[in-house]
């Protein structure tokens, strides 16, 4: 009785049917868990909490849209605007702020909108000392050589808004505005107005005079925390080599313990911040890792806007410290802006 024998392309096609059956198999095992891997990694915040908020489970909805919007600083305005149903007290007030903001912002942002969005903490702002005024107002005029908001602007040269108003954008976008003259929770006065911005230029606006600059670099200067007096001035083009990594953690290994340290980013200044040499020095100012990068904490990345006020020797956090990404999900990010003020009663 002559033996049947499989035709080649009988053996091809089984071959691929029991590759097809082991994916599919592989396929129905791992897809829910490569599912729910996907939905709770830290970029997919604004669906995981949409899938908590219709299970009921709003409080929880509130505090991974908190998180999300911690670590990347979204420059749009719907996950704020959610945070600010979800959330209660100064949390959701805080949200419902730079989603207004962010609304606005979309459109172009006019001087009544602004006056909108003022903040009553910075009522009474026209008796605040002068160089904190001129520091605000130029820390303000960083969003608009972007182009990214559209102040009217007087043709003879005047600048529209009050002091509150600007301080209003400071603060609404991703900023941080101190009027009690004390620098985060390092416990540190500051004894001149310092006002840090990141755009595309930096701006160092301290006692009065601007350090900053438009070449491309992480500006830094060191201040006294007695007299306001500079004690240092640096610039570092972290995007040129490792060895300007190197070179600033000794410039900063140099400063005296106590030193304010004032920070902000002209342009970009990212690719060689080294986390082994670079980022203990600047954590030992206070500063924080706070952006998630992938699935790393970083001070910030590529072309991200950012700013910091610290103090040597303060705990890492406690710095005031801002920043907003180059891009988050399709969306440019914007200027940003640390400022404190001394206590009213040294202002003249």
């Amino acid at each position: 009785m002559p033996t049947t024998s499989m035709t080649p392309g009988r053996k091809v096609a089984l071959l691929w049917m029991l590759l097809l059956s082991f994916f599919a198999v592989f396929n129905l095992a791992y897809l829910p868990i490569i599912r729910m891997q996907d939905a709770a990694s830290p970029l997919r915040f604004e669906e995981h909490a949409a899938v908590l908020a219709d299970a009921g489970q709003t409080v929880t909805a509130a505090a991974v849209l908190h998180e999300g919007v911690a670590a990347f600083h979204p420059p749009y305005a719907e996950p704020y605007a959610r945070l600010a149903e979800y959330g209660a007290g100064d949390l959701a007030a805080g949200a419902a702020r730079q989603a207004r903001f962010y609304q606005f912002a979309d459109e172009g942002l006019t001087t009544e909108e602004v006056q909108a969005l003022r903040n009553p903490a910075f009522s009474g702002a026209g008796a605040w000392h002068a160089n904190f005024s001129a520091g605000i107002e130029a820390a303000v005029k960083l969003f608009v050589y972007q182009g990214l908001f559209s102040f009217p602007m007087d043709p003879s040269g005047g600048w529209p808004l009050d002091l509150a108003d600007a301080a209003t954008v400071l603060a609404d976008a991703q900023g941080v505005v101190r009027l009690d003259g004390v620098i985060g929770g390092t416990g540190v006065s500051a004894p001149v107005p310092i006002v840090a911005a990141s755009g595309p230029r930096a701006l160092l606006h301290i006692g009065g005079v601007d350090y900053g600059g438009t070449k491309r670099a992480l500006f830094v200067a060191i201040v006294s925390p007695e007299d306001g007096q500079i004690l240092q001035l640096g610039q570092f083009d972290l995007n040129d080599s490792w060895d300007e990594s190197i070179r600033m953690a000794r410039f900063l290994q140099s400063a005296r313990q106590g030193a304010i340290g004032v920070f902000a980013v002209s342009q970009e200044a990212s690719v060689y911040l080294d986390d082994t040499h670079l980022g203990p020095e600047l954590e030992y100012f206070g500063l924080k890792r706070e952006a998630i990068i992938g699935y790393d904490r970083k001070f910030y990345g590529l072309k991200f806007a950012f700013a910091a006020i610290g103090v040597k020797a303060a705990a890492p956090g406690t710095a005031l410290q801002a920043w907003s990404p180059g891009e988050f999900d399709g969306r440019t990010g914007h200027p940003v802006s640390c400022a404190v003020m001394p206590a009213r009663k040294d202002a003249r």
